[in-house]
């Protein structure tokens, strides 16, 4: 896999991002979340515990540089876990993207679960096709980790608290105090829609993944571990959302905790 400046994988938009390498799944997602599939989706406190700093910098650099390397990483999930939730955390834009952040609010803000869930597949619907793509792949691997949370101890809702601050965040205005004040009320609906995404991916992302839809990382898990489907089957499917079935009764997402992780900067 040809090398790509370490500028245009971390700290750059989604966008330019994928155009550049030619992808429809950005780098960092493919790689972790197949690694972390290979070794770590057991691993306990996975995102939560952080991974050594210099570990971590020599795992994106690897990244950037050389792809094809990354295989060495694999024994430190933590790493893995620091590298993807970085990746993520770096984006100029939040991969749920700005433009839809007061609909997300909204659809939070809703406590009847099944005008929850049909809200959240609205905004679903409305996202850019990048992002669809790529906020479905994520969260159909969030929802595999989830189902080992007797291990890993990472329910929905401990997974959301930590990686949903990286997932959507607002606009920043300077000098807004309004906007600030606000900030640790809207941490909190953005775990509650991040845990109900998790939780539903099934409905509001139908259909499978491949994991490793690229072909490119084929030696950092088991085939049986990334699905069995070609890649081009996988990107036709991604290209163009199915429109999901009709909603079923939602479990009501857990209640928030009473403080979230913000947005780290």
């Amino acid at each position: 896999m040809m090398a790509a400046p370490f500028s245009r994988v971390y700290g750059v938009s989604l966008g330019v991002h994928l155009q550049e390498l030619g992808r429809d799944i950005a780098l960092p997602l493919e790689a972790c979340v197949l690694m972390l599939l290979s070794e770590g989706v057991k691993e306990e406190g996975l995102f939560r515990l952080a991974a050594g700093a210099s570990v971590l910098k020599r795992l994106k650099q690897t990244m950037a540089s050389d792809p094809s390397s990354l295989q060495e990483f694999c024994s430190d999930p933590h790493a893995v876990a620091g590298a993807l939730k970085s990746y993520l955390r770096e984006l100029p834009e939040p991969l749920m993207t700005f433009g839809l952040y007061d609909d997300w609010m909204r659809a939070a803000s809703l406590k009847e679960p099944g005008a929850r869930l049909e809200a959240l597949q609205e905004v679903c619907r409305r996202l850019p096709r990048e992002n669809l793509n790529n906020l479905r792949y994520l969260m159909k691997f969030l929802a595999r980790l989830a189902e080992e949370q007797e291990v890993n101890k990472m329910t929905p809702s401990n997974i959301a608290i930590v990686l949903g601050p990286n997932l959507l965040w607002p606009p920043e205005k300077e000098g807004d105090q309004a906007q600030l004040d606000a900030a640790s009320v809207s941490s909190i609906q953005v775990v509650g829609v991040v845990e109900a995404l998790i939780q539903s991916a099934d409905t509001l992302f139908p259909g499978d993944v491949n994991f490793n839809v690229s072909g490119l990382f084929s030696a950092l898990a088991p085939q049986d571990k990334v699905g069995d489907r070609p890649a081009s089957e996988e990107l036709r499917a991604t290209a163009t959302p199915t429109p999901a079935p009709a909603l079923a009764p939602a479990v009501a997402p857990a209640p928030a905790p009473a403080s979230a992780a913000t947005k780290e900067r």
